[in-house]
This record gives structure tokens, C-alpha cells and sequence, in this order.
């Protein structure tokens, strides 16, 4: 049985990749009703949290891998935001 608001680690990227080709409110909508999510705790949590972009192209075997093993490498990109507070100016 799966409790309401509460996903595995791999859930959440799986959401959080999905979440990235959301375009419309309907469609996050959707997503947080297939993930059994709240919608106002799927907009809190992709405020602040992202999973890494794949650059699908550079996915390929590893090197060195053996036949029969499923051991794949790509290229990531991790994007920053950094939120700063503006200094008033006051000591």
C-alpha cells in the first residue's frame, strides 16, 4: 500500500525528471496525482529542488564493462541557483 506524500529516493528523481516537460498547471496536476502527491507539496518541492539533466547523446557503455553487465556512463549537467538577500545597507 503507498501512503499519500511520501516517495523512495528513486521515486523522487523519477518525479522530478517528469516534472521538467510539465508545461501547463493541468499537467503538474496530472503528475502529482500519478506520484499520489499533494500539488502544493509538488510545487514546494520542485521550488527547491532539482535532479540532474542527461544529455541523453552521451549516454554509452562503460569502459571496460563486461558482456552482460549493465553498467552505462553520460554526461550530467547540475544547475545552481543561488538566492541572495539584498543588503539594506544598514549596519
Amino acid at each position: 500500500m503507498h501512503t499519500p506524500n511520501r516517495l523512495s529516493g528513486f521515486s523522487i528523481i523519477e518525479l522530478l525528471d517528469k516534472q521538467k516537460d510539465v508545461k501547463t498547471h493541468d499537467g503538474l496536476v496530472k503528475l502529482a496525482e500519478e506520484f499520489k502527491i499533494d500539488v502544493d507539496k509538488l510545487k514546494g518541492l520542485v521550488r527547491f529542488v532539482n535532479s540532474p539533466s542527461v544529455d541523453k547523446a552521451s549516454i554509452r557503455r562503460a569502459p571496460g564493462s563486461k558482456k552482460g553487465e549493465d553498467l552505462w556512463v553520460a554526461n550530467v549537467g547540475v544547475f545552481y541557483f543561488i538566492f541572495l538577500k539584498k543588503n539594506s545597507g544598514k549596519v
